[in-house]
């Protein structure tokens, strides 16, 4: 499994259900949210590929790429990089998404699908400046579509406004939720292997891909 440290960035599965979903938002559309982030340790980075899985529900995913480190491991040790195709490197945000439910402001836990070599620097700039991100609430805003769209992140709104006592540290959904295994799927050798000769993995190993409470279509393969 390709899992990366923020050093190396470039200039066992867990089934079940959560009530995790992937954040997304439309053109000018904006959110109030909470990362779930104390330290760099805390970072999600993974190289992945992305694939077209056969004909399953929302074929649109990222797998793991099988090798350890993509800069001096065998190409041969990955199907996937083998074969020639795209490699990125993901990071994966866990963040409290406050959603305002009839006048009650309620936390929804989402994580939000971003490139590494720009977001975790950014993250990490937070870091260096304001100490735990949990301790802080922030603005996202989306401007533009497609290739054209940008993220605007405004970090440590008003304590006084976004107050703990409205704007809630609940962490809770996220307790013993995995990103590998289930927004990024896991896969054995002989299970990428198979992918690439047939463009589907096995039937029998069908919950190393099984989806969130939000369903995987929405996982863009661009990135946005």
């Amino acid at each position: 499994m390709a899992s990366i440290n923020f050093s190396d960035i470039n200039t066992d599965s867990n089934n079940g259900e959560y009530k995790v979903g992937f954040f997304s938002l439309k053109n000018g559309e904006e959110a109030i949210v909470r990362f779930v982030i104390n330290s760099i340790d805390d970072f999600e980075l993974y190289t992945v590929h992305p694939v077209t899985v056969g004909q399953a529900s929302y074929p649109n995913r990222r797998v793991s790429c099988l090798r350890e480190n993509p800069k001096s491991d065998p190409i041969n040790m990955c199907p996937l990089c083998a074969k020639g195709e795209k490699v990125q490197q993901r990071m994966y945000i866990k963040m409290i998404q406050y959603v305002n439910d009839n006048g009650r402001i309620v936390p929804k836990a989402v994580v939000w699908d971003r490139p590494a070599f720009s977001y975790a620097p950014q993250l990490k700039s937070y870091l260096d400046s304001y100490g735990p991100l949990t301790n802080i609430v922030c603005k996202i805003v989306r401007q533009g579509e497609g290739l054209d769209t940008k993220y605007t992140i405004m970090p440590n709104l008003n304590p006084q406004m976004y107050n703990e006592q409205t704007y809630i540290k609940d962490f809770s959904d996220f307790d013993d939720f995995k990103v590998l295994g289930t927004m990024v799927m896991d896969k054995s050798f002989d299970e990428v292997n198979q992918f690439v000769m047939t463009g589907n993995f096995p039937q029998t190993q069908a919950n190393n891909t099984s989806s969130q409470s939000t369903p995987m279509q929405s996982m863009p393969t661009q990135q946005f």
